[in-house]
């Protein structure tokens, strides 16, 4: 990806960007419309549905949005995270069930990092805890 977005995304990312902000664009246009412009399928191996290219075209799609709404860039980072997730796991079964309507943005995926960026920023406070079960480590929070 050159860090362009397509013209018609662009124009609508730039109109709605404080409503994207402010919550009066619905959550649930965003992704649909990053996906129909092809968003997350950057930087996935055609041969699983992508558009092929590199992370790093992935990362250049999240800064583009970026350009016009950090909001709408977060969603797309946060859905791209879970893309790349699908793509390396080693299980085949869930990666063939998902990955197809993640990628088409019919169904939004999160890396479930967001609390975890917010309390680096010092947004809001770490909202999970970490203990020791057996020889396990169990993560408890929201």
């Amino acid at each position: 990806m050159s860090g362009a977005l397509p013209a018609e995304l662009g124009r609508w990312l730039a109109d709605q960007a404080e409503g994207i902000d402010l919550g009066t664009v619905p959550a649930a246009e965003i992704l649909p419309r990053l996906a129909s412009a092809g968003l997350t399928r950057i930087g996935i191996d055609e041969r699983l549905g992508g558009a092929g290219g590199e992370v790093l075209d992935a990362v250049q799609a999240v800064a583009a949005v970026a350009r016009e709404s950090l909001a709408a860039a977060f969603v797309l980072w946060g859905h791209r995270c879970y893309v790349e997730f699908l793509v390396n796991t080693d299980n085949a079964a869930l990666r063939d069930r998902q990955l197809p309507e993640i990628l088409d943005g019919r169904v939004a995926g999160a890396s479930g990092l967001s609390n975890v960026m917010k309390y680096i920023a010092g947004l809001e406070p770490l909202q999970i805890a970490a203990r020791k079960d057996g020889d396990a480590l169990v993560l408890d929070g929201k």
